[in-house]
């Protein structure tokens, strides 16, 4: 067995040299290989020869098998014997991968790297082999970037000497000349104060604090938005409210009304994290209610996008009193009026605020937010319109007969343009049982039914089976017997018809679309009067002179017959079996289909 695991080895380090794809596939292997060997010729060869064969020092290893390698050296914790066996031979590698150029190499390396630390009782050596390696003076500013990362995951575990010089290495990075390694100390220092101030808060204050100020105040840009994008809340929540006021709360207000777009972008994005924070002190919440509410009104579309996709955030993490005191809505209704909201520019705040109103809407807030909707649903982005329109039905307390929406004239001024597109047509026809059961049979019959009429016979057929499909809401909304007295006979005329309007599909379409409107009332059983009108109604299909209209009146055929009474199965029998001596394949087929079920 010892001579196999040798080949085996051998075989795996050939591949990982080898020039072609080989490399990938063997280093794909390299978790079943070390399982097959066992964790002594683990740790005692497979692990050496990649780190002097394959990843040793000054050596540049191919990034794609460096970041497979690397994904899966972090799961060798097991695989070497536990944790008590992770020495040298299993970071070496990982520590290599971790300093070169390619940041994917780095960032598996660092997870890894990570992981294992967290699975050691002592790190120690851990922070002696890795952290001191990756952050000499004179190393590349790659490996201090990766190291950034890792301190998190070593700090809990070291001695008290480590963690003291673990605060100064960390301190030295967020230091550093390069600005790479300072953004990428204050994109982790978040994670970082959380292991501290989980040991003892006095470093965190001592040590942290003073850090992550110098990083939100840093001369360069991405710096400071990296320190507030990924790490203000995180320390901010570590604290007291009564010290977060104190030592968060000004980098906050600050950052807000820096002439940094980019930086004030941060905080819009966190802004409902904060918020409910700061409210358990009424001073702090008050100036951070400003800040937002300046933040939604901000010069720049993407900061303003920002803090109104924060809005349904906010909506969700406090209670409705307390939504309603900071009356966010009032701000919602100064930014659909606000002139720098309009144009193609701004067309993302526009679906941010539709969002928010989408979200927020309820019972109490009703009456603030629907006339924002109505004006919504009259954008001059067919987006932001259909995004509120295909919302409309599902938002709690609203009628579509309300007459604030003014739904009839907005349906009408859709329908008589060629501006918008045919998906928002086949959402009027997906909304016509919705419209009928708000409006009632008598007004949908007198002011409703031509729109309904016209979107059957759209030139699209997506909106002709919407309106199709429709049919069984509508019987379900109006019942039987106003399909049968209102529907039934329009669509005996529509598959009769033998006049071709303007802008309507080609004849055999529309009496595709009749067929299909008798599939969906055949959904259940029906009344003996529906049932034989829709019997009569798929008769002329079955008769129908077109190929594609005889097949689908089989098939709907097929799908009615579980619901359709044995008599009135047996009146279209007949026109079945003739159309299985079509002489077209397709024809036969479904007839055959039907007739056997």
């Amino acid at each position: 067995m010892s001579a196999q695991s040798d080949d085996l080895i051998a075989l795996l380090i050939r591949q990982l040299k080898d020039d072609s794809e080989k490399r990938i596939v063997a280093a794909s292997r390299l978790t079943a290989v070390a399982k097959m060997v066992g964790p002594v010729k683990t740790r005692t060869s497979i692990l050496p020869k990649l780190g002097t064969e394959i990843f040793a020092e000054g050596m540049d290893p191919d990034d794609q098998v460096a970041k497979v390698v690397s994904e899966q050296l972090g799961e060798f914790v097991e695989l070497v014997g536990g944790p008590v066996q992770v020495n040298e031979s299993l970071l070496k590698p990982l520590t290599v991968c971790a300093s070169v150029e390619e940041t994917v190499v780095r960032d598996a390396a660092s997870t890894s790297l990570s992981t294992i630390a967290r699975t050691l009782d002592d790190t120690t050596d851990f922070c002696r082999i890795v952290i001191e390696e990756l952050t000499k003076t004179d190393n590349w500013f790659t490996s201090k970037v990766s190291a950034c990362a890792i301190f998190e995951a070593a700090y809990p575990n070291a001695n008290s000497d480590t963690k003291a010089n673990l605060l100064a290495t960390f301190a030295a990075l967020a230091k550093d000349s390069t600005p790479m390694v300072r953004r990428s100390a204050a994109k982790h220092i978040g994670g970082f104060a959380r292991s501290v101030a989980a040991n003892a808060k006095a470093d965190l204050e001592q040590h942290i604090l003073p850090l992550f100020s110098s990083l939100c105040n840093d001369k360069t840009d991405s710096v400071k938005i990296a320190a507030i994008d990924e790490s203000m809340v995180e320390i901010a929540l570590l604290m007291e409210v009564s010290e977060s006021k104190e030592r968060i709360l000004p980098l906050v207000l600050a950052s807000a009304e820096d002439d940094s777009w980019r930086q004030r972008n941060a905080i819009a994005k966190n802004i409902s994290r904060l918020i409910p924070y700061f409210l358990k002190s009424p001073d702090a919440a008050e100036e951070l209610d400003v800040c937002f509410k300046t933040l939604l009104q901000d010069s720049e579309s993407e900061v303003r996008t920002h803090a109104l996709q924060s809005v349904p955030k906010l909506h969700k993490v406090v209670d409705k009193a307390t939504f309603k005191k900071l009356d966010v809505v009032a701000a919602l209704q100064q930014s659909v009026d606000d002139p720098i909201n309009q144009g193609m520019a701004a067309k993302a705040c526009r679906v941010a605020l539709a969002d928010a109103c989408i979200d927020i809407i309820d019972a109490d807030l009703k009456e603030q937010v629907l006339p924002i909707i109505v004006k919504l649903l009259r954008d001059e982005d067919i987006e932001v319109v259909l995004k509120v329109f295909e919302a409309l039905s599902t938002l709690p307390g609203v009628e579509l007969n309300d007459p604030k929406l003014q739904t009839e004239d907005l349906l009408q001024s859709w329908l008589n343009s060629d501006e918008y597109p045919w998906r928002l047509r086949e959402k009027m026809a997906d909304l016509m049982p919705r419209i009928a059961k708000d409006y009632g049979a008598v007004v949908f019959e007198s002011r409703m039914m031509g729109l309904y009429a016209k979107l059957f016979q759209d030139r699209m057929s997506t909106v002709r089976l919407a309106c199709s499909g429709a049919v069984s809401g509508l019987r379900d909304e109006l019942g039987s017997d106003w399909v049968l007295q209102n529907l039934v006979p329009r669509l005996v005329d529509w598959i009769n018809g033998t006049v071709k309007g303007a802008a309507q599909p080609a004849l055999y379409l529309q009496r595709v679309a009749v067929v299909r409107a008798v599939e969906s009332i055949f959904t259940k059983k029906e009344s003996a009067a529906l049932e034989t009108a829709c019997i009569d109604l798929l008769k002329i299909g079955l008769s129908d002179s077109v190929e594609n209209v005889q097949i689908i009146a089989c098939q709907v055929a097929a799908a009615a017959k579980p619901n359709v009474g044995q008599d009135a199965f047996g009146q279209i029998k007949g026109a079945l079996e003739v159309l299985q001596g079509s002489q077209a394949n397709d024809v036969r087929d479904a007839a055959t289909h039907a007739l056997n079920l």
